[in-house]
């Protein structure tokens, strides 16, 4: 799920997302049970992962911006947030994006709604980014070869 920043401060406030009508179904495609990692548009980091935690559902209270309503939601819950790890080129190994030559990884994101199915060795492979950060000084690039090696095998 992509958020900008000041989105993302009301989605864990308020334990849920919203898209406008372009998303909806994508939005639908998720159960509850799905995982999710977070990526923060504007400032490329990897914040967190959780849970989707319902059905998609319709509401119309204004909450995740003053003149815009995103009317179709779901819950979620995380299980961890403030990761803030620098995104780099890391998108670019991802099976999602494999041939992009036209355009970014983020742009691909944006054009669905912040909300896109990744495979499951995508997501296992954006968790260990999170969980393992790279250390200070050492590339996205770097690390991504070291999931490689710790899961494969």
């Amino acid at each position: 799920l992509m958020f900008r920043p000041d989105t993302y401060g009301k989605v864990r406030e308020h334990g849920k997302i919203g898209v406008r009508e372009g998303a909806r179904k994508r939005l639908s495609g998720m159960k509850t049970g799905d995982r999710f990692v977070t990526y923060l548009s504007r400032v490329q980091l990897l914040d967190g992962y959780g849970e989707i935690t319902s059905e998609v559902f319709e509401e119309d209270t204004l909450i995740f911006a003053s003149d815009k309503l995103y009317p179709y939601r779901c819950r979620v819950a995380f299980d961890k947030v403030g990761a803030e790890v620098p995104v780099g080129d890391i998108l670019w190994f991802l099976d999602a994006f494999e041939g992009l030559s036209t355009t970014t990884p983020t742009n691909i994101v944006f054009c669905k709604g912040g909300v896109m199915e990744i495979s499951k060795k995508d997501y296992e492979t954006l968790l260990d980014m999170i969980q393992h950060p790279p250390k200070s000084g050492k590339s996205n690039t770097a690390a991504y070869r070291t999931h490689e090696k710790r899961h494969s095998a």
